[in-house]
């Protein structure tokens, strides 16, 4: 056994909540590279709500239309395009790159995680890929992340399924992403597993098929735990700061 993860499975929480919680365990990290461990956390939204990248242009979107829907709306720390999250499971990735508990570059790092969500999804019965450099037709202007190309996408039968993005530090590296259980309302175009496996999966099962990849794939060992008193007190500083218009709707 290579290295312990320390893995926190959450229920649904406001898009708030979650993209504070995500930014925290950054945060704390880079604050303390040496004493942290790298953490895996598997998550959901309620109410569904549309996130976007953390440089997109406010104009690009109606918050009225999407507020009216009953949906949430946050701006993440992390760049891309904009994703819905509604019936899905999302994951996030912090670790320190300085302590070589990821690696010091994008690409590997993408690439690292993508060898566990792809051992995840073979063994609930997806077979997937990373998309890979050769395939030429990147398109990374759409304001919708699942329209969206990229050489890590996952795909499958070269149909995108899993986008994922990122935030650096000089030490610590963050990386979340979503895998759609079901289709969505808001971006039709959108591959659901359900539609991959000819049936639907509950989060929790998937969750288990993806802490089995994890572990077998990257040589982990997976250990559950809760969030730090430092990391909770600084997720309750950064949902406020998610829940103003100051950061969600800036130019």
């Amino acid at each position: 056994m290579n290295s312990r993860w320390r893995l926190l499975i959450d229920g649904p929480s406001s898009a708030a909540r979650n993209m504070a919680i995500d930014e925290a365990i950054l945060r704390v990290a880079d604050r303390h590279p040496q004493e942290s461990k790298p953490t895996l956390r598997f998550y959901q939204w309620e109410p569904s709500a549309v996130s976007i990248g953390y440089g997109q242009r406010i104009a690009d979107f109606d918050l009225n239309d999407i507020r009216s829907s009953g949906y949430g709306f946050v701006r993440r720390v992390t760049g891309g395009g904009a994703i819905f999250h509604h019936r899905e499971m999302t994951f996030s990735f912090v670790a320190s790159v300085n302590d070589g508990d990821a690696p010091a570059d994008t690409g590997k790092v993408y690439s690292m995680l993508n060898q566990g969500l792809i051992a995840g999804l073979k063994h609930i019965g997806a077979e997937v890929r990373q998309r890979g450099c050769e395939d030429a037709c990147i398109n990374n202007t759409a304001a919708f992340c699942t329209v969206r190309t990229s050489p890590y996408d996952i795909v499958y039968h070269d149909k995108k399924l899993i986008g994922t993005s990122q935030r650096w530090t000089k030490r610590v590296v963050l990386e979340h992403g979503f895998i759609p259980l079901e289709p969505n309302p808001m971006t039709p175009e959108v591959l659901p597993l359900c539609e991959i496996l000819g049936h639907s999966v509950s989060y929790k099962d998937l969750v288990d098929a993806m802490c089995k990849g994890f572990a077998a794939a990257l040589d982990l060992e997976l250990v559950s735990d809760s969030l730090t008193v430092e990391e909770r007190k600084v997720t309750e500083e950064f949902t406020e700061k998610y829940s103003t218009k100051k950061w969600n709707e800036r130019v």
